[in-house]
């Protein structure tokens, strides 16, 4: 996808702070659903702010969150209270996955930024033998009409937030 001018990345980071909004957060119901009542460990790959790894701590006993993106992992630690039984870690998917094994495996909309088989199989290798692993994937953009789309949706996220 194609950078946007820093202009408009800063103003959409702006709007965004000032009224956050991730479309992500909406399979997060989905995602707890797919999940039993009480679980042990969680892994949440691809965790950005933490959102979801706080609501998994609470069905988890102990709940860890990654994410590739050091400064947004520090964030999400900063937004959750020590009682959570949140640990957050910087590190990529499929090769630097801790080590496991985990009850419960989430992933939302990050694994299309991954190698696919590699990643399922990664995955599933960490997963206690009758884990439960939910994944929402998101479609891989190939193609300029894709491009325009993704561009409308970085547009319209904060504005989202704003509405609501």
């Amino acid at each position: 996808m194609p950078a946007l001018p820093k202009p408009v990345i800063d103003a959409l980071a702006r709007l965004n702070a000032a009224y956050p909004w991730d479309h992500n957060s909406r399979y997060h119901g989905w995602i707890l659903r797919q999940l039993p009542a009480r679980t042990g460990t969680a892994l949440d790959v691809g965790s950005g702010t933490g959102d979801l790894a706080r609501l998994l701590a609470t069905r988890a006993d102990r709940v860890t969150g990654m994410d590739v993106d050091a400064d947004v992992v520090a964030r999400a630690a900063a937004h959750t209270p020590d009682a959570a039984r949140v640990a957050f870690t910087v590190g990529s998917a499929p090769d630097g996955l801790p080590a496991g094994p985990f009850d419960a495996l989430t992933c939302v909309a990050a694994v299309h930024h991954l190698p696919f088989d590699e990643a399922l199989a990664a995955f599933r290798d960490r997963l206690a033998p009758g884990g439960t692993l939910a994944v929402v994937g998101l479609y891989r953009s190939a193609g300029p009409l894709d491009t325009l789309i993704d561009l409308t949706a970085v547009a319209a996220n904060p504005l989202v937030g704003l509405v609501r």
